[in-house]
């Protein structure tokens, strides 16, 4: 027989997402301490007024690990999904936000150079790196 494995009816902004339990507690985030604290309204669901249009993308994240991939998502969709991760305490590296490389414009010494950073600010340990492999 299989373990019965028990959800959990979130309500984010209207639209219902069902995880497991174990998915929402496995990693330290805002979810264990609301679960713990809070408890579910009349329909049995944890309402919380967020935007559901990437909520999905967190819980993906949450359930498997896999980065999550801002290829696809347009610049104010990519900010939701930031702001979301911060709202939820999830702690994700900016190596775990995939985004296709842009190529940067063509250099007389690297007529093909692509960027080797998909954050913001390289830090000095990835710029060091990215002398290196040059």
């Amino acid at each position: 027989k299989k373990p019965v494995t028990s959800t959990v009816q979130l309500n984010i902004g209207g639209k219902i997402f069902a995880p497991t339990k174990q998915t929402l507690l496995q990693r330290n985030t805002f979810f264990p301490a609301t679960l713990n604290k809070q408890q579910p309204d009349a329909n049995g669901q944890y309402f919380f007024d967020r935007s559901p249009h990437t909520f999905h993308l967190l819980l993906n994240y949450l359930q498997t690990g896999t980065p999550i991939n801002l290829s696809r998502l347009s610049a104010f969709d990519q900010a939701v999904l930031r702001d979301d991760l911060q709202f939820y305490e999830v702690l994700i590296l900016p190596s775990q936000l995939t985004q296709p490389e842009p190529i940067m414009p063509p250099t007389p010494t690297h007529p093909t150079r692509l960027h080797q950073s998909c954050s913001p600010t390289p830090t000095k340990t990835q710029l060091q790196q990215q002398q290196q492999q040059q």
